[in-house]
């Protein structure tokens, strides 16, 4: 991919859903277009992992898995302390719900403020 279409170059994606069907397919264009991805869902360990290295190889990104349950804010907080030590970053750029539909930015805090 020409450098010129990787707009979301040093953007971190945390993509809820994103082990099969749209949110993966979501997964793959952020990929594309250059951000590190934070896969999130349910599934076997083992094609998740095959995921991980296959969208990885394919865009030359960065690519992690959470197996946070959205439904539990521990997990969210979790993910979130995931995403900020991965990437050496305090703020995660592109959340992106594959079931709500929801790309916004995301705000840092302390676990204790959200």
């Amino acid at each position: 991919m020409a450098a010129a279409t990787r707009n979301l170059a040093g953007k971190t994606a945390i993509v809820t859903g994103s082990t099969s069907g749209i949110g993966l397919g979501i997964a793959n264009a952020l990929a594309a277009a250059g951000a590190r991805i934070m896969l999130n869902g349910f599934g076997d360990s083992a094609h998740i992992a095959s995921l991980q290295k296959q969208l990885a190889a394919a865009h030359n990104v960065q690519v992690s898995f959470s197996p946070a349950d959205m439904q539990k804010k521990e997990d969210i907080v979790t993910m979130a302390e995931q995403v900020r030590a991965a990437c050496r970053s305090a703020v995660p750029s592109l959340p992106f719900s594959s079931k709500y539909g929801i790309l916004s930015r995301f705000q840092w805090r302390p676990a204790d403020q959200a």
